[in-house]
């Protein structure tokens, strides 16, 4: 594993993406990790800002995608979910597309693909450590915020934003899932499976009961009136 720090960066993802073919041309290794302590203008999914809170571990890292392609976030969501209940005996969830929860349905983490080549995805992720601060606004999120108390000790750590996300990192990649592996992981993660849910993007809105995800990874929805299924590829969930 390459692992490059940085004091400060707009984005990690976007660094890693601009500079994958240089670090790769120089090293060994295809398995690289960027992490910072400062991250001031993280990106999100479908091009939401990811603000980095205070205590947060914003890191980014080059992965070989999934074999059924378009289910690469949600395995890496599952095997964060794993990460955090196996080391620290948190109860994290997951709600699609790619949200990390607390117990209490506050999201706490999310994840972000971009396809950089055939090969190789550029994964990046966001996690709290602490709640925000008062004097933070964050009445505008379309999930309330939550955070991941890993204890004192954990959080007393001097390079927690450097170490942290590596010991992260190679949890990741020893511990790949198949595709049929994810799809019954997530289910059993998933906070609002057999829930009523509604999906909503720029060209739609749909409320129906949330039944799962398919082998692609597609949210699927029974209409509460006719009972006819819906896959959806992308948009915002909400539950109801």
């Amino acid at each position: 594993m390459e692992h490059i720090h940085l004091e400060s960066c707009a984005s990690t993802q976007l660094y890693l993406s601009d500079n994958i073919d240089e670090m790769m041309g120089m090293a060994k290794s295809s398995d690289f990790l960027v992490t910072t302590n400062h991250q001031t203008d993280g990106v999100g999914r479908t091009g939401n800002k990811w603000d980095d809170l205070e205590q947060a571990l914003a890191f980014s890292f080059s992965l070989r995608p999934n074999a059924t392609f378009s289910i690469t976030p949600l395995e890496v969501g599952c095997i964060l979910v794993n990460y955090f209940r196996h080391t620290f005996k948190k109860e994290i969830s997951l709600k699609w597309p790619n949200d990390l929860l607390t117990g209490e349905g506050k999201k706490c983490g999310g994840i972000i693909c971009n396809y950089q080549a055939q090969n190789m995805v550029i994964v990046g992720v966001g996690i709290n450590l602490s709640k925000p601060s008062e004097s933070k606004d964050t009445s505008y999120y379309k999930t309330p915020v939550g955070f991941i108390d890993l204890g004192k000790e954990v959080m007393g750590r001097s390079n927690l934003r450097k170490d942290l996300p590596a010991e992260i990192f190679n949890f990741i990649l020893k511990n790949r899932l198949s595709a049929e592996a994810v799809v019954d992981s997530w289910s059993k993660y998933c906070l609002h499976i057999k829930k009523n849910v509604q999906i909503n993007d720029d060209n739609y809105e749909y409320a129906g009961r949330f039944v799962g995800i398919s082998e692609g990874g597609e949210a699927i929805i029974e209409d509460l009136a006719d009972k006819s299924i819906h896959s959806f590829v992308a948009g915002h969930l909400s539950m109801l």
